[in-house]
């Protein structure tokens, strides 16, 4: 499958495909555009659902929703696993754990 990115916030949530993900949320470099200082990375039944919780102000992980509600540049990068099992998702997650370093610990 492929990695997609897309800006994240409140009005692009409804771009992001309801389908089985694992996804990650960024910061964006200021000149390059890149992501950088990977937030948060998560495995999910549906990423537009589950992106839409990160805006919330019932997000549990502190850090997490003081850079959800800052006015930084989000980015969330994901890779859809469609028919994918949770078994299948929890082994990407922890790729992507090794890859990317998340600031949450996951």
């Amino acid at each position: 499958m492929s990695i997609e990115q897309i800006k994240l916030s409140r009005n692009t949530l409804n771009e992001l495909p309801n389908k089985q993900a694992v996804y990650g949320v960024f910061a964006q470099h200021k000149t390059s555009r890149k992501p950088v200082h990977c937030r948060y990375v998560g495995e999910t039944e549906n990423l537009s659902v589950r992106a839409a919780t990160h805006f919330s102000p019932t997000e549990p992980d502190d850090r997490l929703k003081e850079f959800m509600q800052s006015s930084k540049t989000k980015l969330i990068v994901y890779e859809l696993m469609p028919n994918s099992t949770e078994e299948e998702r929890q082994g990407k997650l922890a790729e992507w754990v090794t890859k990317h370093h998340p600031k949450n610990g996951k």
